[in-house]
């Protein structure tokens, strides 16, 4: 696709100082009795949903999913449910997404998924491109089974790919960006003559990373920095809030072996 790339506006540029001076994130709402409504009693899972207190941000969002990733394939689904809180919110879907995805139908979290999104870990974390089109895929050029999830679209499937590529850091140069319809539309203006990033096309998503490591350098801000000013300023963001850390080891459950 065509590279050209415009330049930031002065609003997203101050922000963009701010967040990397001193990184403050807001905490997203969601509601437990909802989440619980659908996980409750789903095997393969083992989160206390209480634990949350209706609350997470992104750092505590990072520090969990990288804590349940040390557990290899038996912490994988946890870490996909504690990035659909994150990602979902107080949205009324949320809980029944994240169900129909993970249970593909049935009783437990389906094998198939849960190998997808345990190989995922491994191609995300080699960058950009690979985890992109791991994620957007089902087959690859051999005919053996890539990652792509039944109902898990795009604008999901990058927040995964941030909270696995972020390995604990939440702001980390490896970290990679969101790229949902939200964000489509608010990178859209800095984009200069060229076509913006579409949402389902490896390609696309290649050149937006590269686009905001680009925006990034003269602040020395990491993809994910920039691709947070951008939103936070498109949604009318302009304070954002410092919170106590939270201890939140208690919201995965004795079956977790933490």
């Amino acid at each position: 696709m065509n590279t050209v790339h415009g330049e930031l506006s002065k609003e997203v540029n101050a922000y963009l100082r701010q967040i990397t001076k001193e990184s403050r994130h807001r905490r997203v709402g969601f509601t437990p009795a909802k989440w619980k409504k659908w996980l409750d009693g789903v095997g393969g899972l083992s989160l206390n949903l209480e634990g949350f207190e209706g609350l997470i941000s992104r750092e505590e969002m990072v520090e969990l999913v990288n804590a349940s990733l040390a557990r290899d394939r038996a912490g994988v689904a946890d870490a996909f449910v504690v990035t659909m809180l994150w990602g979902h919110g107080n949205s009324g879907y949320g809980p029944y997404r994240t169900h129909k995805i993970l249970t593909q139908g049935g009783d437990s979290v389906s094998p198939v998924v849960l190998d997808a999104l345990h190989s995922s870990v491994e191609a995300i974390r080699r960058g950009s491109h690979d985890g992109f089109w791991f994620m957007n895929n089902k087959y690859d050029d051999s005919g053996r089974p890539a990652g792509k999830i039944a109902d898990l679209g795009p604008a999901f499937f990058t927040k995964w790919m941030y909270v696995v590529s972020a390995q604990g850091s939440p702001s980390g140069h490896h970290a990679l960006p969101i790229l949902d319809a939200v964000m489509q539309s608010a990178v859209k203006p800095f984009w200069g003559g060229g076509r913006p990033p579409r949402t389902g096309h490896t390609p696309d998503y290649v050149a937006y990373v590269d686009a905001l490591k680009e925006w990034g350098g003269p602040f020395g801000a990491s993809s994910v920095e920039v691709e947070e000013a951008i939103f936070d300023v498109s949604q009318g963001y302009s304070r954002l809030e410092r919170f106590a850390p939270r201890q939140l080891d208690g919201v995965f459950g004795s079956d977790a072996g933490m």
